[in-house]
């Protein structure tokens, strides 16, 4: 007995679509194309299957999905040129969302204030392009090295292979984390000299200064921390 599937759902440009999420969870399908997420949505009482890519996918996240959500997606696509040719990629529009939002996901007002908590501060927008380039570029770097890791083979001349992982962990990242404290640490300035804070135009009389105390006894040697296991497949040991 063949097993039937419901229709897949095609989203049409400009054309707003109005769903409802019956169970409000999703399955991961790791397939030609990359990492989907396959939902089950009902159009006009008719099951559905729907294949959200990952920008798809975190729209509707952040809109709030659930058992009984309605969501209206539309889809838009926007046109750039690269190397004398117009190109298109697709972006999505996602209204509604009455469910409670998955933990992905924060609620909008939540989302809105944690950016604003650690964003740099307003008109530093290079500092900012800088830290999401350096946290994309580390993206990147660990989505080969879980793929490494776990024996598989990465093909180098192309980033197909590791794009779903780098493009998820990059939106969590950049959700989740103050990216600021992935960032290189900066030097400690020099502590400034109490004892000579005269400028040259001053002649105040130098003080000897006071003889040091005497040195503090160093103090015992902790014992040596364990050995890590030789098998830590989730340590970031990244050199960036």
């Amino acid at each position: 007995m063949t097993q039937s599937y419901p229709p897949k759902l095609v989203l049409q440009i400009n054309v707003p679509t109005t769903f409802t999420l019956p169970f409000g969870d999703y399955k991961e399908v790791n397939g030609q194309y990359g990492m989907s997420f396959l939902y089950a949505v009902d159009v006009a009482g008719v099951r559905h299957g729907l294949f959200a890519d990952v920008k798809l996918h975190q729209a509707m996240l952040n809109a709030g999905t659930g058992p009984g959500c309605e969501l209206t997606v539309t889809k838009t696509q926007e046109s750039y040129e690269k190397d004398g040719e117009q190109r298109r990629f697709n972006t999505f529009i996602v209204e509604g969302g009455t469910g409670t939002p998955t933990q992905a996901a924060p609620a909008p007002d939540a989302f809105a204030a944690q950016v604003a908590s650690t964003a740099p501060p307003a008109g530093d927008a290079k500092e900012t392009y800088k830290l999401l380039m350096h946290n994309f570029k580390r993206c990147i770097a660990q989505a080969e090295k879980i793929y490494t890791d776990c024996g598989y083979q990465v093909d180098k001349s192309s980033p197909d292979a590791i794009n779903a992982a780098a493009a998820t962990l990059f939106i969590q990242t950049c959700k989740s984390l103050d990216l600021r404290a992935l960032s290189q640490p900066q030097a400690a300035p020099a502590p400034a000299d109490a004892h000579n804070n005269t400028t040259p135009s001053q002649s105040l009389p130098l003080t000897p200064l006071p003889a040091p105390p005497p040195p503090t006894p160093p103090p015992a040697e902790p014992a040596p921390p364990a050995a890590a296991p030789t098998n830590n497949e989730y340590d970031d040991d990244l050199p960036f």
